[in-house]
């Protein structure tokens, strides 16, 4: 890895780090500027209906004060306590008149009695803010106190960009927002819980309602004229009959009009991070680096919030959770422990372990027996077969001296069989050929490094151009560069020239390894031969000091007519004369036939002369 990429991992870790820690900072800069009251049913020692409710609340605005009523009575809840809960509310914004006062009913009747619309009202009059979910049977029967219009924002749920098959609807719904909620719970063990409802839309747009009261500083009333704006439509046939209100939040718009800092951070942050890894990827990998990337995407979650909101929509859900991440960090245990007991090809061994995981992890889910456990025992096994697998291997091919035996993603094979090769008396013709075709055949490094070692230690001249041309990889050219300095005597220096004609990047890796002395009769063949333009030769020359340099440059000079060529080597020249010698070469270029060689020669003297 070479010190840009190391610069470019490191912005990506300060940008990830900053990108998690500011959202804590933003999220405690004003504390409880808005009361949140969540009536519900709550249980102690288990997940509740409540409890999720109060959980998304909490995830989108933690800063507020977030108060729970409990109602519960029985299997369900109870009307007096419901009654109760309401009239505290009402008793609390009459001792706390300056606060803003928000609150979320995910539960409701199909009955309206009066007594109800008296309590709704009252909170009403004194700016308490009401949001309640619209009821869960796919119905336009109204749901109370949704159904409340004037006093009430009635909340239906969504999926994508459509109603949810389960969500009420009618002329008295206001706006709507995803109810899908999936988390992982601890009880005695491990587990995921997953549930839908209007219930779980309610709090997400009384979160949303709550931040646009905090932003600017405003009551309830007037944040609900500023909903409308703040909402997209919906591509669905209530929408567009008028019985899905304004359609659906928009965390998008508000970032934009109330917050582009945060906005920063949520979405540009997470593009620019997501460029850096796929031009980090792309470098080392290919093409084969986009479905990695996405991989990166979707277990970073959510940090790139802009893959999860506009791209996987309410999807966002059921793959970006606290389970999945621990699904993840199980397999990247099992994973390093694999390639720290076995001598797989590392990324041989990460194609490998992504692909059957992908595979059992979908068809376990798909049966609905995924947890923790399951997925732990299912990579021990894989840990187990893998390690057998390449033993098996290993043991088959330990006495092995094939060339084909090479071709293997294990190390420990590769390393066994190379050393079985080295061994033999001779290295015959038919042994090089077969390791040339298996070294343009493989694209697997660690195969074509091992041939390298062969064909360096063990043959009497490396074919460097072919070695050079028939390998796609940055780290095999590495490779090949470092072993020429050891054996430039096993290197045709023809090959040399052969190379840099189609990759002219490695022209420094390849003659910084030589002396002009050992390349200066193929230079001068090659200048000669007029096939590798004169500009890339000069470069070569350019790596050297050698004072013989200026007489070998003026022999070849006169086999030049093209004035630009002339005018090149003419400046060379030039530059790498001393001073006994500059005065008799301005003489012979400024006598020069072409017209550029002579102005060369006298701005070189006034220059010279101005120094």
């Amino acid at each position: 890895m070479n010190r840009r990429d190391v610069w470019v991992l490191f912005i990506i870790f300060i940008l990830i780090f900053a990108g998690y820690i500011y959202p804590l900072i933003y999220d405690l800069q004003d504390q409880e500027t808005v009361t949140i009251f969540v009536i519900d049913t709550f249980d102690e020692g288990m997940l509740s209906h409540g409890d999720i409710v109060s959980s998304i609340i909490e995830q989108e605005v933690p800063q507020f004060n977030i108060k729970r009523l409990n109602v519960k009575k029985g299997d369900s809840f109870g009307v007096e306590n419901y009654y109760q809960a309401l009239t505290k509310i009402y008793n609390y914004k009459r001792q706390n008149s300056n606060e803003k006062v928000i609150v979320n009913i995910s539960l409701g009747f199909y009955e309206a009695e009066g007594y109800h619309e008296i309590l709704i009202n009252q909170l009403s009059n004194i700016e308490v803010g009401i949001i309640a979910a619209a009821g869960n049977d796919d119905s336009p029967i109204s749901f109370y106190p949704a159904a409340f219009e004037e006093e009430v924002i009635a909340v239906a749920s969504i999926k994508g960009n459509s109603k949810t098959d389960y969500s009420n609807y009618g002329e008295y719904i206001d706006i709507c927002a995803d109810g899908s909620f999936f988390t992982a719970i601890s009880l005695p063990r491990f587990m995921s819980y997953r549930a839908s409802g209007t219930s779980f839309a309610a709090p997400r747009v009384s979160s949303f309602i709550a931040k646009i009261m905090a932003a600017e500083d405003i009551n309830f009333e007037k944040a609900l004229t500023r909903l409308k704006g703040l909402s997209v439509p919906l591509d669905d046939e209530l929408y567009e009959k008028g019985l899905l209100g304004e359609g659906k939040i928009s965390n998008w718009k508000y970032l934009v009009e109330y917050n582009r800092t945060k906005l920063i951070f949520n979405y540009l942050l997470p593009i620019l991070i997501f460029l850096l890894l796929f031009y980090l990827l792309v470098k080392k990998m290919g093409l084969i680096a986009v479905p990695y990337l996405f991989l990166i995407s979707v277990v970073l979650g959510p940090f790139f919030m802009i893959l999860r909101d506009h791209f996987l929509s309410s999807l966002s859900s059921e793959i970006f959770t606290i389970y999945n991440l621990k699904l993840f960090i199980i397999f990247i245990v099992s994973y390093f422990i694999t390639k720290l007991i076995t001598g797989f090809e590392k990324y041989f061994l990460l194609k490998l372990y992504i692909i059957i995981n992908l595979i059992i992890t979908s068809s376990l889910h798909y049966q609905g027996i995924l947890n923790l456990k399951v997925f732990s025992y299912f990579n021990i096994l894989l840990i187990i077969v893998l390690y057998g697998y390449e033993f098996s291997i290993y043991r088959k091919k330990k006495n092995s001296d094939k060339v084909n035996d090479l071709n293997s993603n294990s190390l420990k094979v590769i390393n066994k069989v190379k050393a079985n090769i080295a061994k033999r008396d001779q290295f015959d013709e038919m042994t090089l050929y077969k390791l040339l075709k298996l070294y343009k055949k493989t694209n697997n490094k660690d195969v074509q490094k091992a041939i390298l070692d062969l064909l360096f230690n063990y043959t009497k001249k490396v074919p460097l151009s072919f070695l050079v041309g028939n390998s796609k990889s940055y780290i095999v050219h590495q490779y090949i560069f470092k072993k020429i300095d050891d054996y430039k005597n096993k290197i045709s220096v023809k090959d040399l020239f052969i190379i840099i004609k189609f990759h002219r990047e490695y022209l420094e890796e390849l003659f910084s390894n030589f002396t002009f002395s050992e390349i200066s009769n193929q230079l001068r063949r090659e200048f000669e031969k007029k096939e590798v333009p004169v500009n890339r030769l000069l470069k070569i020359i350019n790596y050297y000091s050698d004072d013989s340099i200026i007489g070998f440059l003026l022999t070849i000079y006169n086999n030049y007519s093209q004035c630009w060529n002339r005018y090149l080597i003419a400046r060379t020249v030039l530059q790498l004369s001393n001073e006994n010698d500059r005065e008799y070469l301005i003489e012979k270029f400024k006598n020069d036939k072409c017209g550029i060689v002579q102005e060369e020669a006298e701005h070189f003297l006034k220059r010279r002369q101005n120094q």
